[in-house]
């Protein structure tokens, strides 16, 4: 009995050491590239509509997280006569990326 004992009380302070012992995973330090890249964004928008190249300074373009890899990305209204252009909002932009390295999966939009 006395040796039953010793061995409960061994088993029970090994579960403990593995218990104290476990750590989380660096994975739920991680923020999803959508929420990572999310905020507005200033500077200049070059653009070609028709064949005309144009180029627009101190332009602000906004970024949403969506989910954890989806983003929607709006572009202000921009331009001025015949060239100007409304707002647009491209939604459901697919993202993925780390380290300040991102990659947007949408390469065209039509709307």
């Amino acid at each position: 009995m006395k040796k039953f004992k010793t061995m409960m009380a061994m088993m029970l302070a090994l579960v403990s050491m593995c218990v104290a012992f476990s750590s989380c995973s660096s994975e739920d330090d991680t923020v999803a590239a959508a929420k990572e890249i999310a905020g507005s964004y200033t500077g200049s928008l070059d653009m070609t509509v028709m064949g005309k190249a144009s180029t627009y300074e101190n332009v602000t373009m906004k970024i949403e997280a969506v989910d954890d890899a989806t983003v929607k990305v709006i572009l202000p209204a921009c331009g001025e006569g015949m060239m100007a252009l409304p707002a647009l909002e491209v939604p459901a932009v697919k993202v993925s990326g780390s380290n300040g390295a991102y990659a947007f999966a949408k390469e065209n939009y039509a709307g």
